[in-house]
């Protein structure tokens, strides 16, 4: 990757987190986004897992309820699908089982409790699976 673009992909995190500080409810530009790091051609799955775990950690702090919550599953709903339909050894199925978990999706919250109860993931992720449960109760 170019230095450049390389820089240019640092901010990619920041630009997720003022996409979800809007006022607005429309999560168009967001779904762009995360489509643009998961799309076959153009994955980089290694950012996107950052941008997903940005949006994962405003739904744990419950800085989107209601009405914006809705709107950001609807959003990001056929991106996350292509994701899971890629399965469980996908690079980014934990990233979204996570987010998804955190929101109170069933098929999230099993995956978080099977990351969680498992000692083949790495600590911080088992971590990261226990926030998202505890969120989503």
């Amino acid at each position: 990757m170019p230095r450049q673009t390389a820089n240019i992909a640092k901010l990619y995190p920041r630009v997720v987190e003022r996409l979800i500080a809007r006022a607005s409810s429309d999560f168009a530009p967001l779904a762009a986004v995360v489509e643009q790091l998961t799309a076959e051609k153009s994955a980089d799955p290694a950012l996107a897992g950052q941008c997903l775990a940005v949006v994962a950690t405003k739904v744990q702090a419950h800085e989107l309820q209601g009405d914006k919550l809705a709107a950001l599953r609807t959003a990001l709903g056929p991106t996350l699908a292509k994701v899971r339909k890629a399965g469980n050894d996908g690079p980014l199925f934990l990233d979204v089982a996570l987010l998804s978990a955190s929101w109170g999706d069933a098929a999230g919250h099993a995956a978080a409790r099977e990351v969680l109860n498992s000692t083949k993931h790495a600590d911080s992720r088992r971590l990261q699976a226990f926030e998202a449960l505890v969120a989503a109760d």
